[in-house]
């Protein structure tokens, strides 16, 4: 979003101050995701209804602002929307202004993967190429799911940067997709297989005659709308919850972000099988999957073990000690607070 569109929705008294953050943070080369930015507009949206004419952040501010967040996302949420407003408050302490910096009330909800079975799998895409035409009349649910999830699966992405993706970024020729924006600010390019490449380019030409000129690859409905942060997971639990499948599985319950997981595990233990040396390649995946350092694909290779034993004898990088804690790589695509 361009600094001048950013201002122009900004309507409340700490308008200018919100403004001038972020410019001096984009200035500094700090990069500002979609969501952070998204997150300062509904904070003015907040100052805006409840303190009109407030110019700090006190702690009436700080106050009312974790309750109304509070009261429409999860725990984790709250603290993702927090984040980016608590570095606010720091930069108007050091400025002067008399604020303070918001406390965190609730801890974060560590996240357990689900490993997906092969009868989990066929039950799910087979729900999803038979999902029913939604009740909106101009809804893509049924065109647009099914091949999201198939994305997903094949590839490794996370929900939001398939949702994301948008025309220019996927190359049909070459299989190629170009990742602009991702969790650890990284471009990079992941290559699908034939046969994804061919759902792509069908779903591809059947929308292109629905929404010719759709600018996102991903659209949710006959106008050509991009996918909404929420969209991905509500179709996951269209598709899934009322499945046989769904009602005996075990705990941790299946979510839409654990099919990243599951090519991730599945990756690993191929190549175990193939007998190739984990720790030689290992680091494929950490570029693949756009991690910023080998620890956080270390966490997979903790999962192959716990599945297969055996694996611990081939690898020697993870006897460091280090085991990320799997929050730090999860795309939470919950439906962010909006005043």
């Amino acid at each position: 979003m361009e600094i001048s569109e950013f201002k122009s929705q900004l309507k409340s008294s700490m308008k200018d101050l919100i403004a001038e953050f972020i410019e001096r943070k984009r200035l500094a080369g700090n990069y500002l995701s979609d969501d952070s930015i998204r997150f300062f507009v509904n904070f003015d949206s907040f100052m805006f209804k409840f303190f009109p004419s407030e110019t700090c952040i006190n702690k009436n501010v700080s106050y009312k602002f974790i309750e109304e967040i509070s009261k429409r996302v999860s725990n984790n949420t709250v603290i993702r929307i927090l984040t980016p407003i608590r570095q606010f408050a720091k930069y108007l302490i050091a400025i002067g202004n008399d604020s303070i910096i918001p406390e965190i009330p609730c801890k974060y909800i560590r996240y357990n993967c689900h490993l997906i079975t092969t009868d989990e799998l066929v039950a799910f895409f087979k729900s999803a190429d038979t999902l029913p035409a939604s009740s909106h009349h101009d809804s893509l649910r049924e065109i647009t799911a099914p091949v999201c999830f198939r994305l997903l699966y094949s590839s490794g992405l996370r929900t939001g940067e398939v949702r994301r993706l948008s025309v220019n970024d996927v190359n049909l020729e070459s299989g190629k997709i170009f990742i602009r924006e991702s969790k650890a600010h990284q471009l990079r390019i992941v290559i699908v297989s034939d046969d994804m490449l061919k759902v792509l380019r069908n779903y591809d030409h059947k929308v292109n005659q629905i929404a010719p000129n759709r600018t996102s690859f991903f659209v949710k409905n006959i106008n050509g709308q991009s996918l909404k942060a929420h969209s991905i997971n509500m179709w996951f639990h269209d598709i899934w919850d009322n499945l046989p499948e769904a009602k005996v599985q075990k705990m941790p319950k299946m979510t839409s972000r654990d099919f990243r997981h599951c090519f991730a595990f599945n990756c690993i233990t191929k190549w175990y099988k193939e007998g190739r040396d984990i720790n030689s390649i290992a680091d494929y995946l950490v570029t693949y999957m756009g991690h910023s350092d080998f620890a956080q694909s270390s966490y997979y290779i903790h999962l192959a073990e716990i599945a297969i034993p055996e694996l611990r004898n081939s690898i020697h990088r993870i006897d460091d000690g280090i085991l990320p804690d799997i929050d730090s790589m999860i795309d939470d695509d919950e439906v962010p607070y909006d005043a």
